[in-house]
């Protein structure tokens, strides 16, 4: 029996003799018993109305029905041992970060897990996702013997990007629930960055001479300050060139000179590929410049 239950306890069984009267005991070996005369039916059904046993304690309780029969012999009472279980969980903590980071980018929301520990061995977990506009995201879970809990990997995509507030709710085997439940906010922040732009002309006139090949610059800007660059040379034909950039506060980035020179004359592809800082990837609009490094005859 639960908080809840303790209040408005109800027992009911049969076999009395229609005209018995049965009488229910609640001993909890402590406190004065509580005693409640049952109804009987004429089939010999009886139950008690509910009733409150909150002046007991906490633990095992015999619950005794003696019937006495309209002569007024008694039998030998019936009894079962039940628990009351009032108190109520402690509550669990989240692990954190969160997705490493505490913010979850694009391909981490299909598949988002949130675990902790502080459990009573098979309580019950609610896990509720909430942006605070949307349905939130409930999933359960039952705590491991350790105290332990993990969800299984879980879809965000359909909450908002921004501040998601993640709550953790137990419920003891009782049916007691944490009435102070953990919760800590992460961010979501799925969307990739399109902002980088390569300033052109390349090597002044988006023509790569034998001269230039070993040593090629590109800068632009666009991006976000805390983002990474990677620039990609690509001639379709060769395994790619990519180099990673530096970017200024001022979103504007450059590269270190650059030698393209394993890549064949001809078009050769130039992308910027910015990462921000939540994770997520997004890819320029692609600058095509034309290598010619084979000399005259």
């Amino acid at each position: 029996m639960n908080d809840e239950e303790e209040e408005d306890v109800v027992v009911s069984g049969g076999g009395a003799e229609p005209g018995s009267t049965v009488e229910v005991t609640f001993d909890d070996g402590t406190n004065p018993p509580i005693t409640v005369t049952a109804v009987v039916n004429p089939d010999g059904t009886w139950f008690i109305p509910e009733t409150d046993v909150t002046p007991l304690d906490d633990g095992p309780v015999t619950v005794s029905a003696t019937e006495t029969d309209a002569a007024g012999n008694t039998g030998v009472p019936t009894t079962v041992v039940v628990v009351i279980d009032t108190e109520a969980p402690d509550g669990v903590s989240i692990d954190t970060p969160v997705a490493g980071d505490d913010v979850v980018n694009q391909e981490e929301a299909p598949a988002v897990v949130i675990s902790g520990d502080g459990a009573e061995p098979q309580s019950t977990i609610e896990v509720t996702l909430d942006d605070g506009v949307n349905p939130p995201v409930v999933v359960t879970t039952t705590a491991l013997p350790d105290g332990s809990y993990e969800i299984p990997a879980t879809s965000i995509e359909g909450l908002n990007d921004g501040p998601i507030t993640v709550t953790a709710t137990e419920t003891d085997q009782a049916g007691n629930v944490d009435e102070s439940p953990t919760a800590i906010t992460v961010v979501k922040d799925t969307v990739p960055p399109n902002g980088a732009v390569i300033n052109t002309p390349i090597e002044g006139d988006d023509i790569v001479n034998a001269d230039e090949v070993t040593t090629v610059e590109v800068d632009g800007s666009g991006v976000e300050p805390t983002s990474t660059i990677v620039v990609t040379f690509d001639d379709g034909v060769n395994t790619p060139i990519s180099v990673a950039g530096t970017v200024n506060p001022d979103g504007t980035w450059e590269i270190i000179p650059t030698d393209i020179s394993p890549l064949n004359d001809g078009p050769v592809e130039i992308t910027v590929t910015e990462t921000d800082s939540a994770g997520n990837s997004g890819t320029s609009e692609p600058v095509t410049v034309t290598v010619d490094s084979t000399p005259p005859l």
